[in-house]
């Protein structure tokens, strides 16, 4: 999907927070060296910046990485940019749902409604129209995806709360509104009321 692994590398600190070198090696491919070589170069551009010992990305970052996505979107197979376009209108219908779960965990917590609201997520996340081969950089970016929703919603099956919507670990509602967010940018929209803020 991008030119470079700098490229991906920024890609995905701007859209995981607070990596880790070591994270990101894994999330891209690289040995952990390389990793390191990777951040360096791309905090010597001052796309990323360093907070106690994880990435974040910059204003200068957000620019590039919407430049190199700017880039694909140019270069893209049709069928790519198609899924991207089909994917995100099955999103939203899937959004509303996925809202209502979350914004009901989170004003009525309780040990019961850990397993309900799982469900629901699950549901949510088996309507959405996954691509059923991976071939392709957006059939695979939505596979990872696709993993990432699964196992976050069988720890909350499993009675861990903090997989709905914790923030010190990953969780369904930080996954979900990453996946949001990259749909919007490999889109190439702009956030609507659809959308929900």
């Amino acid at each position: 999907m991008f030119d470079t692994k700098a490229a991906e590398a920024l890609h995905v600190i701007r859209f995981r927070s607070g990596v880790s070198v070591d994270e990101l090696a894994d999330l891209v491919g690289v040995p952990g060296d390389d990793a390191w070589t990777l951040v360096d170069g791309i905090r010597r551009a001052g796309y990323v910046r360093s907070v106690r010992g994880s990435f974040i990305v910059t204003a200068d970052g957000v620019a590039a990485d919407d430049a190199a996505v700017h880039r694909w979107r140019d270069r893209a197979p049709r069928a790519d940019l198609d899924l991207v376009e089909e994917f995100d209108r099955h999103f939203l219908t899937a959004n509303e749902i996925v809202k209502a779960a979350i914004s009901n965990w989170q004003a009525n917590r309780s040990e019961e409604l850990v397993r309900e609201v799982a469900a629901q997520l699950r549901s949510a996340v088996g309507d959405l129209a996954f691509p059923a081969d991976g071939d392709g950089d957006v059939a695979r970016l939505l596979e990872t995806y696709r993993q990432r929703l699964i196992k976050v919603v069988e720890r909350a099956e499993g009675g861990n709360p903090a997989a709905l919507s914790g923030i010190r670990a990953e969780s369904f509602h930080s996954v979900w509104m990453e996946l949001h967010a990259e749909l919007l940018q490999l889109n190439g929209r702009v956030r609507t009321d659809a959308d929900g803020y």
